[in-house]
């Protein structure tokens, strides 16, 4: 209960002669803590003396509250959690588009879907091998895909979230050059475009890549 008064009784004191009758109210002030918020009660207000109201000492909690929105999540061994996205990643290698997919569908995931500049930069990291790419399989699969081709030119990730951040293409891509219709997001520099670091490609689905990142929610 949070100021409930349980009882008022008549106290007589003296003061000076003068006798000084007071309310006094008795109070049991209960601190109530839940999973989102610690909280106190209003203090309550008591009459000490005729025409004189005074604050009671303010409530205090002590107590550790937990809001549930700040729990993190965890992950499996071996795979590597973001809070920002609540979800886990894990890096494999050499397969084709549609194989390295269905490997991370086994895996209770999807390949990786990419919604900030700040996660495609983690991603980058987390692939990046710190040689430079000498080829264009030298580079990490994404879940972008045409996967309505021809009949739609739209790109979509493979895990079903919505496209909400601009793909961050390399220069004049995506060209669709001979039936690209896949993405590969360059992790590490490449010896002829330094300046495509981070930057996304349209590929042969058939391509084995040298990574993939598949993708899948935090445990909780």
């Amino acid at each position: 209960m949070h100021g409930t008064v349980l009882s008022i009784v008549r106290v007589r004191t003296f003061s000076m002669k003068f006798p000084v009758l007071a309310l006094v109210a008795l109070a049991a002030v209960a601190a109530s803590v839940d999973n989102k918020n610690c909280r106190c009660p209003k203090p309550l207000r008591c009459h000490i003396r005729p025409r004189i109201c005074r604050p009671c000492p303010a409530c205090h909690c002590a107590c550790s509250c937990q809001n549930s929105k700040e729990r993190f999540g965890h992950c499996e061994d071996g795979w590597t959690y973001y809070k920002k996205t609540d979800a886990c990643y894990k890096v494999y290698h050499w397969k084709n588009f549609d194989d390295a997919e269905y490997f991370c569908q086994r895996k209770a995931g999807h390949l990786v879907s990419i919604h900030s500049i700040e996660e495609n930069k983690f991603v980058t990291e987390l692939a990046e091998t710190g040689v430079k790419g000498d080829t264009h399989t030298k580079a990490t699969w994404i879940g972008l895909k045409q996967a309505d081709w021809p009949k739609s030119k739209e790109w979509t990730w493979t895990d079903g979230t919505k496209v909400d951040y601009s793909p961050p293409w390399a220069p004049n891509q995506p060209d669709n050059h001979g039936e690209e219709h896949c993405t590969q997001l360059f992790s590490d520099i490449m010896a002829h475009k330094d300046h495509d670091y981070q930057k996304w490609n349209d590929c042969h689905c058939r391509d084995s890549m040298r990574a993939f990142v598949c993708k899948k929610k935090a445990l909780h």
